[in-house]
């Protein structure tokens, strides 16, 4: 009830800019394609693991090894 009075006195301004901020982290899976972005609001980019960093250097360690014998 509290939550319910106080969301009605916030102006609509506030929470715009609140959605806006919340909808901007889209967090996604790293071994699927990146989704376009298709929107008009901002998006905070998208910064892979450190474990799949990781990961990605040494299949290419492994692959210039393969290569090069």
């Amino acid at each position: 009830m509290i939550r319910t009075i106080f969301l009605h006195y916030l102006p609509q301004s506030i929470v715009k800019n609140n959605l806006k901020k919340v909808s901007a982290y889209r967090p996604q899976v790293t071994f699927l394609p990146m989704v376009p972005f298709r929107g008009k609001g901002p998006v905070l980019p998208q910064v892979p693991s450190a474990r799949y960093q990781r990961e990605q250097e040494e299949k290419k360690k492994q692959q210039q090894s393969v290569v090069s014998v």
